[in-house]
């Protein structure tokens, strides 16, 4: 903190006594002598030259000497100083002819814009520089001052200087050992060196020169205050001889010890440096003796209590942003304003000075202001200050950035251009369309949980669209103490692994090369950590990998942000490969979605290969030949879903059965409500390669299922062709009408198995009413031969037939369903029925079987 110094009683207890004090109030004082004719009394009642032509002027009164004595004064020079425009200050001289006089000097000019003051002490011809002031302080124009100087005993100086020619003198510079002069005569002087120009524009006021009393009191502490951690910071109430602040054992603090350094800052204070920390919010006493002031007062032994309060700059996820308006219209119940509100985590008074807000474009800086732990502060722009007076502690800065609606990149970084916290959101983070759309914040969930980036965000629930200063509506705790999870692990490109963890890593992830080791031994050139979630690693090789063999990658040690460790993970992985023709096939399309929601394809891997999915196309040819890239850089393993759609984050969010990370967001060619013509492509080098293909209808799905929106259709068997209708049925009831990215709840286990039965029934029982259990009856045929045609009908046991199921041509291994209707689409009832199949071939062969089954609801 500086400390202002006044006229009169600098220092603590200081009295000046028959002083000299000429404020040219009443005149030119006659005791003024030397060039008396080249200076005037302006109307301003201040002195001022005024020369007949460029020169050298001079003026000296008699002043009284003592061993301490003060001196104060204002001048302006109304030009900037040089060296051949400059001015001298003769605190004290021994005679009036100054070439042969021994004095102490103040000069004021030189060339350059370096200007200060210099003092300097003057024996008959020869100066030395005893100290001097700030440089460039007195290098404008005009150049001005108030000083205050005071000497102690002869041989101690202060220096205390308003540059704005006011009365708030802060002290500069304080003097020690400067060597004393004998003077049986004592004079004070102006000498003002000027050219043409600058003859009329030296000014002078209220000078005084006066004794200063020696106190006989003892200094005392006027208070004290924790700077930091391990950091004392005492002032006292008078100037302090520094020669009696260099022992230890002068200082001692029960809890703490004695200080390991002492600082003499400034001449009325010192800092204590201890190796142990005070604890925040602590109280503690301290005490101390044996401080002496200029005059030889020496203080006994006394002590202060003081608690350890102290402001330190914010670290890493000290401060953080909890909440923020990206969005504030329409207006809900918050101001129509765009804010951000940070959070102190640490345990500490933190000091935002200079600590910087930014958007990635534009930054706004902090003032000086602190804010206490486990508080709130509301940002925003100064322009809103009245608006957000009634929400709590609320700070406008000067340029506050513009939130982007839809996305953004918002950052804090303290004064040493230090990460304190960071976040890139998009609009999906508010997990509601209506929300989104405006009026309503995005608050932080578990402000000990931050390696979670969206996961760890929703917009408030708050009636008022927020809640600015105090605790968010959806605020969960809870302490993450677990080390990042590797979630995925695959191969971009023979040269590029990536690797996908649950959370955010900690930076210096990135410089860690050899806690990545690839077996067989690959080497790696740099490990890059990916924003904006800095859960993802790219780990480029320096050699390449091979196909077909299989890889192990371990991971030594890796910390999240919060530098919790998990100390070991493998896995394993393989170059990828381009798919080829029925390799990658449909298995789910949701096509009618929920109001509001998004349409979704998935498609299965049925080969044994690890297949790129990086130049996979679609295209919905009702609408053309136009194809759309699905835009996904990954790997699909074997036997594994990958589900495609607008915004990942709402089709989870309707359906609880799922794989978030086989979830991708992509655009997809519109899809009508009563079906589409969907193909796969590959785009191979410019070439299109037709993976799979299927042309669905509405009338495909569960014939009991009145209602259809929002119900995919699932594929049954991955290994037949997707373009049969009887191989797709509706997602089940229980699974929420669809399970994107994991398997089908329609799916049949495994193919058709082999038997020696030609004809075969997966039950005798159906319950076809969605609930995913038993929804429709399978027929399995294993046939020895190609070309047989069926006829699969069911009757009531009265004998009138319901259904006429297939008159189709089967292959050797083929299987049909039925869902429980009859043929006009009705549900049948809860009763016993049989099912009659015969199989005919050209060349004769004939199979046929009659069996019981039963509906049961």
């Amino acid at each position: 903190m500086r400390h202002t110094l006044t006229l009169i009683g600098l220092f603590g207890l200081q009295f000046l006594c028959a002083q000299w004090h000429d404020r040219f109030s009443n005149g030119f004082d006659s005791a003024w002598i030397g060039d008396r004719s080249d200076f005037k009394i302006n109307l301003q009642q201040e002195l001022q030259l005024n020369a007949m032509e460029a020169g050298n002027s001079m003026l000296f009164h008699q002043i009284q000497k003592y061993d301490s004595m003060s001196w104060s004064f204002y001048f302006k020079m109304d030009f900037a100083p040089s060296a051949t425009n400059k001015l001298l200050i003769i605190l004290m001289a021994d005679r009036t002819e100054f070439d042969s006089a021994n004095a102490f000097v103040l000069e004021i000019g030189e060339n350059g814009t370096n200007d200060n003051w210099k003092f300097y002490l003057k024996e008959n011809a020869s100066k030395i520089l005893l100290g001097q002031g700030e440089l460039a302080k007195l290098g404008g124009d005009p150049a001005t001052a108030r000083m205050l100087i005071h000497k102690y005993s002869d041989s101690i100086w202060s220096f205390s200087i308003d540059y704005f020619g006011g009365n708030q003198a802060i002290q500069e510079r304080i003097l020690n050992g400067v060597p004393s002069i004998k003077m049986d005569t004592c004079y004070f002087g102006l000498q003002c060196i000027y050219t043409e120009t600058r003859k009329d524009r030296f000014y002078f006021d209220d000078i005084s020169v006066a004794p200063i009393r020696k106190d006989l009191i003892a200094p005392k502490v006027s208070s004290i205050m924790v700077t930091s951690k391990n950091q004392l910071e005492i002032h006292f109430n008078e100037e302090i001889d520094s020669n009696s602040v260099k022992n230890f054992d002068q200082f001692n603090i029960i809890e703490i010890g004695n200080p390991i350094q002492i600082t003499y800052s400034k001449p009325d204070q010192i800092l204590l440096f201890f190796d142990r920390q005070f604890i925040f919010g602590n109280s503690y006493v301290l005490i101390f003796q044996g401080i002496a002031d200029y005059f030889g007062n020496f203080s006994i032994e006394d002590s202060i209590h003081f608690e350890a309060r102290y402001s330190i700059i914010p670290g890493f996820l000290d401060l953080i942003i909890s909440e923020f308006m990206a969005d504030p219209t329409p207006v809900v119940g918050l101001p129509e304003k765009e804010f951000i509100e940070i959070k102190n985590r640490s345990k500490y008074e933190l000091k935002l000075q200079n600590c910087r807000f930014s958007d990635g474009a534009t930054e706004a800086f902090f003032p000086d202001i602190r804010i206490d732990p486990n508080s709130y502060l509301i940002v925003g722009s100064i322009k809103d200050t009245l608006a957000f007076k009634s929400f709590g502690n609320f700070i406008g800065l000067h340029n506050f950035p513009s939130i982007n609606n839809t996305a953004e990149h918002l950052s804090l970084y303290n004064p040493n251009f230090e990460l304190i916290h960071e976040l890139f959101f998009d609009d999906s983070w508010y997990d509601s369309s209506i929300k989104k759309e405006g009026g309503y914040t995005l608050e932080i969930i578990n402000t000990s949980n931050l390696c979670q980036n969206k996961s760890n965000w929703k917009a408030s629930n708050h009636f008022s669209g927020g809640t600015p200063g105090v605790k968010n509506s959806s605020e969960t705790t809870g302490e993450d103490l677990l080390g990042p999870e590797l979630l995925e692990v695959f191969a971009l490109s023979e040269w590029e692994i990536k690797l996908v963890f649950n959370e955010s890593l900690h930076y210096t992830t990135q410089f860690r090369k050899t806690n990545f080791i690839i077996s067989p031994s690959r080497a790696i050139a740099t490990v890059d950590l990916l924003l904006p979630g800095k859960n993802e690693i790219i780990l480029l090789l320096d050699e390449p990998l091979e196909k077909g063999i299989q890889y192990q990658l371990a991971i030594k040690e890796l910390n999240d942000c919060f530098q919790n460790l998990n100390s070991l993970i493998s896995e394993f992985f393989a170059l990828p490969v381009q798919a080829s023709e029925g390799d990658l096939v449909w298995s789910e399309v949701l096509f009618d979605p929920y109001s509001g929601g998004n349409d979704f394809v998935e498609i299965y891997n049925k080969s044994d290969k690890v297949i790129s999915t990086k130049q996979l196309m679609i295209s919905n040819r009702d609408l053309g030949t136009t194809w759309t890239s699905l835009n996904a850089e990954k790997v699909i393993l074997p036997n594994q879903y990958l589900a495609f759609t607008k915004d990942p984050s709402d089709l989870m969010k309707r359906y609880r059965f799922h794989d978030s990370l086989q979830i991708i967001a992509t655009e997809l060619p519109p899809m009508n409500d009563e079906g589409a013509h969907l193909y796969l492509g590959l785009n191979n080098f410019n070439h299109l390669v037709i993976l799979d293909s299927v042309e669905f209808k509405s009338s495909w799905h569960h014939p009991f299922i009145h209602n259809v929106e929002g119900v995919s259709l699932e594929k049954i068997q991955m290994n037949l062709s997707s373009a049969k209708q009887y191989n797709w049925q509706s997602a089940a009831a229980h699974f929420d009408y669809g399970t994107p990215g994991i398997a089908n709840s329609q799916q049949l286990d495994t193919f058709i198995k082999q038997s020696d039965e030609h004809i075969r029934l997966s039950s005798k029982v159906i319950s076809p009413n969605g609930d995913g259990y038993q929804d429709y009856l399978t027929l399995y045929f294993t046939l020895p031969k190609t070309g047989y045609k069926s006829r699969v009908e069911i009757f009531d046991l009265a004998g009138v037939k319901q259904k006429s199921l297939s008159y189709l041509v089967l292959a050797p291994n083929d299987f049909l369903i039925w869902n429980g209707e009859d043929d006009t689409g009705s549900r049948l009832n809860r009763a016993n029925y049989i099912i009659q199949v015969e199989l005919l071939h050209p060349d004769g062969d004939q199979f046929r079987i009659k069996e019981r089954v039963v509906i049961d609801y």
